[in-house]
Order: C-alpha cells, then structure tokens, then sequence
C-alpha cells in the first residue's frame, strides 16, 4: 500500500479544486434515504456555526487521480453527491435572492471554462439528469 496517500482537506476546497470527480461504473447507486441527507446536513449546519478553525469530520472520501488532474470516486460517492446536490439547492435559493452564495456554489458544481459541464460525472445513464438538475436548475429565470 505505498502508493496510498492521506490528506486532510476542507470539503469544499476539495470540490473546488479538483476539476472532475467520476464515478465508475463499478459504484452502487445513490441510495441515500431522507434520512441520511438530513443528518450530514445538520452536521454541515452545526460546522457552519463554528469558527473557522474548528473542523468535522464527514468521513472519508477515496479517489484514484486521473491523467486529467481529476479523480474517479473508490469510496464516499453517497457523501459527494449528497452535498453537490445540497450545493444544487442552495445555488438555487441564493438565486432567487439575488446572493453571491449562488455563483460560489455554482464555482463549486461546474468545471470547464464556460461553467456547462458538471464537475461531478455520474455514471452515463445519470449524466443528463444529474447535469440538468444540478446545473440547469433556474436557467429559464436567469434568462429572462
């Protein structure tokens, strides 16, 4: 196991900087329960009332870097798609509030340059979905 390296991060440094995160094939289904969502939820909730150099730990997340600078998921799917789907959320809330909050959670749930292509890739048959829900979510208030 040499070639396994742990690193301690910020989670939404993590998503921020890391341009593709894939989930093979081989991973189970998102199956979160309300439930489940609801729990890392309030723990996200009770970290944001801390001060900034207090941290949580959510669980682990391993990846296998790709020759893109992107990571393809080993473990912690559930975790990363629940809180991209979070981001989704509160991207469109701060939408329609007009906040800032909306853009930096969008920084976070696209990659590419032009901002149209989910950072996480879900398997293939999600891919549309997945993209259409967490990106194109409000697009059609945007516009007018």
């Amino acid at each position: 196991m040499g070639n396994v390296k742990a690193q301690a991060w910020s989670t939404l440094e993590w998503l921020r900087r890391t341009p593709s995160i894939a989930i093979p094939v081989y991973q189970r289904e998102y199956r979160w329960s309300q439930s489940t969502c609801d729990t890392l939820l309030q723990d996200i909730r009770r970290v944001a009332g801390q001060s900034a150099n207090e941290t949580h730990f959510i669980g682990s997340i391993l990846a296998k870097p790709d020759a893109a600078g992107g990571v393809t998921l080993v473990d912690g799917q559930q975790r990363v798609t629940t809180i991209m789907l979070l981001l989704a959320a509160v991207s469109e809330r701060a939408r329609g509030a007009g906040g800032a909050e909306a853009a930096a959670a969008r920084e976070i749930l696209a990659s590419g340059l032009d901002g149209s292509t989910p950072r996480l890739v879900p398997h293939e048959r999600y891919a549309t979905e997945f993209g259409q829900l967490v990106l194109a979510v409000g697009e059609s208030e945007q516009s007018d």
